[in-house]
């Protein structure tokens, strides 16, 4: 992993990421589940492996999938929306209410 890159991100700030995200990559429907544990965050995408994301700012995260994820944040902070950054752009999932 590229953990020389990552940078300090509070665990308050990383639990307003924490929640379901839907969208469309090219054709097919995603779901990412992002959960907090031991004060770090993972992503499990569509039920598959679940995988760490390392900060690379507050809001910008790397993958070991090879994809960066950047939160969009709206009222006190709260994640409404995550783009998934491809080689092909980024891909919008939105955030699933509660």
């Amino acid at each position: 992993e590229r953990d020389e890159t990552v940078v300090e991100v509070s665990r308050e700030v990383l639990a307003k990421y924490v929640g379901t995200y839907r969208g469309m990559y090219l054709e097919n429907a995603v779901t990412m589940e992002v959960t907090l544990e031991d004060g770090e965050l993972f992503m499990q995408r569509n039920g598959g492996e679940k995988l760490r994301l390392l900060p690379q700012s507050e809001t910008t995260f790397d993958c070991s999938c090879g994809w960066a994820y950047s939160f969009t944040r709206g009222n006190e902070g709260i994640a409404t929306e995550v783009a998934e950054v491809h080689v092909s752009g980024g891909w919008i999932l939105t955030r699933v209410p509660l």
